[in-house]
């Protein structure tokens, strides 16, 4: 399904995208096999628990950002979008930023970009 969505998922993407999603999604989905779960069953707990895992491994903000949003892209692509939307904000995205006080990450709601 990965190598799927890499040919038709992201068509059109730059080589640098492509090669960045492809990772992001082969690390999650070698975490998902440690949880009993893969890319066609995984859900929004999933998600969830895979990004404090990167923020207890003191992954960047930058890079669980990006992480999210290979995933973000692999969800919709697969139509399965309510594995990464926020259910008290439907509308909004999230973003993850790094605290200094305690290096730990933080959810931060976002509205979407204006149309």
């Amino acid at each position: 399904m990965l190598e799927r969505f890499i040919n038709e998922g992201l068509r059109g993407k730059s080589k640098t995208t492509v090669r960045t999603y492809n990772h992001a999604l082969q690390q999650f989905q070698d975490w998902l096999v440690g949880v009993d779960a893969d890319l066609d069953t995984f859900g929004r707990v999933d998600v969830q628990q895979y990004i404090d895992y990167m923020a207890s491994k003191k992954k960047s903000a930058a890079t669980i950002n990006i992480v999210f949003s290979a995933i973000k892209k692999f969800a919709k692509w697969a139509n399965r979008p309510e594995t990464v939307v926020n259910p008290l904000f439907p509308e909004k995205m999230l973003i993850w930023t790094r605290t200094t006080a305690n290096f730990m990450c933080k959810q931060r709601v976002l509205l979407p970009p204006r149309k």
